[in-house]
């Protein structure tokens, strides 16, 4: 039996992707019956903040390496 597994990413939650699934899935069996659809709810797994928010960067925080290298003019050749 095929499977079609319907996964969405961290910026939706439940509700709104139980909706869109219903959708799918209906779509899925108006044409093919014999598929199975089934869930892959990916924001229950992974959206969650740790420590307070701490996953998330300061504002101040740069990737620069020293101090001035943001500013660096770049020259393309």
């Amino acid at each position: 039996m095929t499977t079609v597994i319907f996964v969405h990413g961290t910026g939706i939650r439940e509700p709104e992707y139980n909706e869109t699934f219903q959708i799918i899935e209906q779509k899925i069996h108006a044409q093919r019956p014999d598929i199975q659809v089934t869930r892959c709810l990916w924001g229950a797994l992974g959206a969650r903040f740790n420590d307070n928010r701490a996953s998330v960067p300061l504002k101040d925080a740069t990737l620069a390496l020293f101090q001035g290298e943001e500013d660096a003019d770049i020259i393309l050749a």
